[in-house]
């Protein structure tokens, strides 16, 4: 089943049954994330603005970092507008909530490696990029938050 297949069977289910507490609004940003990694976008190149699209972060996915993280609204309100990192931060607080344990700790694990090795292979290419440094601080402390 493809992700758009799921995303519309979530919805379905959820509005034919009546329950309250949906993600079916949060799958979006999630598919346009997977389109964008799928055809080789570089995200990194659209970390200034203007953005792609405009956001709007969920109520849910804005308390949950505010208290759990330890990031200021401030800070939500000045990275949560680039399109890549609210659907990366999207992506991770649904993957919480909806896949199974062995698979979201696999998952997870992943995505630690990835922040902790992987992005620092090369940091020295972007030491002098405040806008890609303070970026990827700000992913890094969603990423150890729900991967530790």
């Amino acid at each position: 089943m493809s992700l758009g297949q799921f995303t519309e069977l979530y919805a379905l289910f959820y509005n034919r049954n009546n329950f309250k507490d949906s993600y079916a609004n949060m799958l979006l940003p999630v598919k346009i994330l997977r389109n964008a990694a799928a055809h080789n976008n570089c995200l990194i190149n659209r970390l200034k603005p203007p953005y792609s699209r405009s956001i709007n972060p969920s109520y849910k996915l804005r308390d949950e970092l505010t208290q759990n993280v330890g990031l200021s609204k401030k800070q939500l309100e000045k990275k949560l507008v680039h399109p890549a990192i609210h659907d990366f931060a999207t992506l991770l607080y649904l993957y919480s909530r909806i896949v199974p344990c062995p698979a979201r700790e696999h998952a997870f694990a992943n995505v630690k490696h990835l922040f902790e090795y992987r992005m620092l292979r090369h940091k020295d290419f972007y030491e002098k990029n405040e806008v890609l440094k303070s970026s990827y601080d700000f992913v890094r402390k969603i990423a150890n938050y729900y991967c530790l």
